[in-house]
């Protein structure tokens, strides 16, 4: 369940903040443990649960990535 990692998030988070975070597994070793969606779920509900806002959302799951790495989604 989420709230075993949640201590451990919740240093991540304090320590680098939103835009620093990068969702990211080690699918397909994560298999091992629970499907990926189980996976994205606890950070997710971790999220949820500290009260993110959808810019801290967007941040972890994809922003920070797109920013770091220089992305651009499709036109």
């Amino acid at each position: 369940s989420w709230e075993v990692y949640a201590p451990y998030m919740d240093v991540v988070l304090s320590a680098f903040g939103p835009e620093r975070i990068m969702f990211g597994s080690d699918h397909p070793v994560c298999l091992l443990w629970g499907r990926y969606e189980e996976v994205f779920g606890i950070v997710e509900t971790f999220l949820a649960q500290r009260g993110a806002d959808s810019r801290t959302e967007e941040a972890v799951f994809g922003g920070a990535a797109m920013r770091i790495y220089g992305l651009q989604l499709p036109q």
